[in-house]
């Protein structure tokens, strides 16, 4: 298989990498989680790892069975990698599963619209603002009215003045 086909949802092994603290590495099945544009033109893919260590059920973490192993997807650690680190091809989630992964990968950046709350005060203060808005609007054309209706009488005035 060409390295271009990867698809996201596919479960591959990825080879071994060096790494530092808690961070998981590879020489282990990986998730495909990249999109597929990025798949196709790109030296790297995006993956979660999966693991058969039990672990906290978080909102990060989801069980895969499609590997033919109870495991965890580790949603919280997306790693980028080298498509020369893609090994052996392992199977593709099942539409559910590729859902629970999005899932957790939305919990894990904190993505969902209700988390979004900067957005939602500056929203209404935009809507707050509209009546200042109008109000301003509403001002400047009574202004231009007015000042319209103060040209006009002041030239009556002059006309009357100057007949007389």
């Amino acid at each position: 298989m060409s390295r271009n086909e990867i698809k996201r949802g596919e479960i591959y092994y990825i080879t071994f990498a060096p790494v530092v603290g808690s961070e998981q590495h590879g020489g282990r099945p990986g998730i495909v989680v990249s999109n597929n544009m990025n798949n196709a033109h790109s030296n790297t893919i995006e993956v979660v790892y999966l693991t058969t260590q039990p672990k906290k059920m978080l909102p990060t973490h989801t069980t895969i069975t499609a590997t033919g192993r109870d495991s965890v997807a580790l949603c919280e650690q997306i790693n980028t990698v080298d498509k020369s680190r893609v090994g052996l091809y392992i199977g593709e989630l099942s539409a559910r599963e590729m859902a629970a992964v999005e899932e957790a990968i939305t919990a894990s950046l904190a993505l969902r619209i209700e988390n979004a709350r900067p957005k939602i005060p500056y929203a209404c203060m935009a809507c707050k603002n509209m009546g200042d808005i109008e109000e301003t609007i509403n001002r400047a054309s009574v202004s231009a009215q007015r000042d319209a209706y103060k040209a006009i009488c002041e030239t009556l005035i002059e006309t009357i003045n100057n007949k007389n």
